[in-house]
């Protein structure tokens, strides 16, 4: 991981990717530092650069994986599914729980 995050792994795929398929994929980096080397038109880079002050990271919980993941079979579940949105939710927010509560228990967290 800290490999792939790294100033000069994210710089070296960045410019590698523009230079094998055009602006079309160019790179958005998280890693400043990256950032800053990268080929970005001057606006955009201002941009993407007054961005970063709002930035805000989401805590990770043992077994959260499930929840993005949930809350989009709720969604789906209500759409394609005609499922009363109160309903699906409910559902899901019981698996969430379950996942979450195994994995605190798995890694000896208090409940």
């Amino acid at each position: 991981m800290k490999w792939w995050t790294s100033e000069q792994t994210q710089t070296k795929f960045g410019r590698e990717m523009e230079g094998l398929m055009g602006a079309a994929a160019r790179y958005p980096t998280a890693n400043i530092a990256a950032l800053d080397s990268l080929p970005w038109p001057a606006e955009d880079y201002a941009s993407l650069k007054r961005q970063f002050e709002w930035v805000k990271g989401v805590p990770e919980v043992p077994g959260g994986y499930f929840t993005g993941r949930h809350l989009f079979n709720a969604f789906y579940k209500t759409v394609n599914g005609g499922v009363e949105a109160r309903e699906s939710i409910m559902d899901y927010v019981q698996y969430i729980q379950d996942e979450i509560r195994t994995k605190r228990s798995e890694f000896g967290l208090p409940r």
